[in-house]
């Protein structure tokens, strides 16, 4: 474990925590094939997880502090596609992201930072950026275990 979180690639990674790729980061929960079988969202979906009482904390604007330094480098909407297809999802056809540009508008009244109308807009896809980032890093997580949890009557 220690040798794996101080190689040059997780180091590197480490030191640009905060930049261009930040949420696609290499410390995520991974599975091993022994004390983990599989992904944790995989697992939830087969009820393979204990079943006792959740609590999940939560936090509205959880994207913003990611999306600091890429937000800079990404100003238009073919560069948030285009940002989204290199760091997160290689494998999304331009329909897909053509997609996720309309779910996840530019409008910053209605991005991350919520309820702050165009206040805290850094850069022209800032707040688009967090509302994203949240959704992918922290909520839709949440949402899938809460929905899918043992004793969920």
């Amino acid at each position: 474990m220690l040798s794996a979180s101080t190689s040059n690639v997780c180091s590197l990674r480490a030191a640009v925590f905060l930049g261009y790729t930040s949420a696609s980061t290499p410390w995520q929960i991974r599975p091993d094939g022994d004390f983990m079988a599989a992904s944790p969202h995989t697992l939830v979906d087969q009820g393979k997880i204990a079943d006792v009482p959740i609590m999940i904390g939560d936090m509205r604007d959880e994207g913003t502090l990611f999306t600091l330094i890429s937000s800079l480098n990404t100003t238009t909407t073919a560069e948030f596609k285009d940002y989204y297809s290199k760091v997160f999802w290689p494998k999304a056809s331009s329909d897909q992201l053509d997609q996720l540009a309309q779910l996840y508008p530019q409008d910053p009244a209605v991005g991350s930072r919520y309820d702050t109308g165009l206040l805290n807009a850094i850069t022209p896809q800032y707040k688009r950026l967090s509302y994203l980032i949240g959704d992918f890093a922290f909520e839709s997580q949440r949402r899938q275990l809460l929905q899918r949890a043992p004793g969920k009557k």
